[in-house]
């Protein structure tokens, strides 16, 4: 993972910030939903058993005060004769010295006050009484209901709420975040073609987007696109004609060095090689610009001769011994461009002998050029194989590694460079030719 996949994955996700803000606002929604509903289901509730109660008291009231014989007594508190069961609303009637002296079937046998009460209010923390004053200050009648009955109802009806409040707030959710995830889609899609879009390639181009968000961005990319299509194509049209236009002058140079090899003395004959070894090194790296910038690096596969190859490639003070005879697929102009920089690396880190060796598999080929040279500084071999697999070039790597693995790039492969025991190795994977 390179440190702009690192820096990526560190990076806010739009897709996961609005799915947070998403699960937020539904619990958030649920909570205010059950708090308000539980709030008002309670004040219902009141509103609808204080109702009841006053309701229930103003018919007892009324029984009590038509009957031809009022209901009363006067030993004890007697309750009022019916058969067994279940009471949610109770009643008392209260004499005026504080004994019931009539009551309902679950009615307490104590009056619910000791000072006549009248209207709504709490009794021992148990009971919701409703007070009436009877005529002719016969007394008090108290109509009530259990505390814990109304408490059961707050406890169902918001349980009851809560469920229905989670089930449409996960409803809410997931369909949210199906929503989110399809509109982000355009978005992941456009990303994915921007980094398969090679505007140097007339075959591929970026797809039209899908929403209206998007068309800047889309019309962005293409424009920069562009600009370095022209800014590419104008470097290599450069290094092509700078190129071409110092091999003349140096094929001249090289002659002119070789006529005075002959006639020199002596004294001055080894500079005159080192100046020629020089001039051909240059004419070497010029014909690998001019076959690397030719059509921008479009590879003409074909099946090519390693050993033929390399009698073409003269380099002096080197020695090449190929392992076995072997063919490879790919661009000869531009393998040859790329082992003459890699060999010509070992001649100048001071290297004399390579040995080449080329492993093939249904999908790669691997080329291996092994060398006995002084190898590579292990603190400067990872940051050169960093480099190579990013294509950095401005800093790490010289000329001769860049050709190499632009090279390897065109063949859809790469450049690994590692130490060896004495010398380096150089692989460099080239991906079979394509079929038709």
């Amino acid at each position: 993972m390179n440190d702009s996949t690192r820096d990526n994955t560190a990076l806010p996700s739009i897709r996961k910030r609005l799915v947070r803000a998403l699960m937020a606002a539904s619990v958030l929604w649920v909570l205010v939903v059950s708090a308000t509903g539980w709030m008002t289901i309670r004040h219902q509730v009141n509103d609808l058993a204080d109702a009841g109660l006053q309701e229930s008291g103003e018919l007892l009231y009324g029984l009590m005060t038509t009957l031809e014989q009022p209901l009363q007594s006067t030993v004890g508190s007697p309750a009022l004769p019916a058969p067994t069961h279940q009471e949610k609303v109770i009643w008392q009637r209260v004499a005026p010295n504080g004994q019931v002296v009539l009551r309902s079937h679950h009615a307490p046998e104590r009056a619910f006050f000791t000072v006549p009460t009248m209207g709504l209010s709490n009794a021992n923390g148990q009971w919701r009484v409703y007070g009436l004053p009877l005529p002719d200050n016969q007394g008090v009648l108290y109509v009530a209901d259990l505390l814990t009955d109304r408490r059961e109802t707050y406890s169902d009806a918001a349980w009851l709420l809560l469920a229905v409040s989670l089930v449409l707030g996960m409803v809410f959710f997931w369909g949210s975040r199906s929503l989110v995830r399809k509109e982000l889609l355009p978005l992941m899609t456009l990303g994915q073609a921007v980094g398969a879009y090679d505007p140097s390639k007339t075959d591929t181009r970026l797809p039209r987007v899908a929403r209206q968000e998007l068309a800047p961005i889309h019309r962005a990319v293409i424009e920069l696109g562009y600009r370095l299509t022209r800014r590419i194509a104008n470097e290599r049209a450069f290094s092509a004609h700078a190129a071409h236009a110092l091999r003349t002058p140096l094929a001249g140079m090289d002659a002119q060095l070789a006529v005075a090899l002959r006639e020199c003395g002596h004294a001055v004959r080894p500079r005159l090689e080192q100046t020629r070894a020089a001039t051909n090194h240059l004419k070497r790296v010029v014909s690998s610009l001019l076959t690397l910038f030719r059509s921008g690096i479009e590879t003409h596969w074909q099946t090519v001769d390693i050993e033929a190859l390399l009698e073409k490639v003269v380099i002096d003070n080197l020695s090449i011994r190929l392992l076995l005879p072997v063919e490879v697929e790919a661009d000869p102009d531009l393998l040859a461009a790329a082992l003459i920089n890699l060999l010509d690396n070992v001649v100048r880190h001071g290297g004399n002998r390579v040995t080449l060796q080329v492993q093939t598999d249904t999908r790669f080929q691997v080329i291996t050029l092994s060398d006995n040279g002084p190898g590579v500084p292990p603190e400067r071999l990872g940051a050169l194989q960093a480099a190579l697999a990013a294509q950095n070039y401005a800093e790490h790597t010289g000329l001769g590694l860049m050709l190499a693995n632009m090279v390897a790039r065109a063949h859809g492969g790469t450049l690994r460079i590692s130490n060896l025991e004495v010398g380096m190795a150089a692989e460099l994977t080239l991906r079979r030719m394509p079929k038709e």
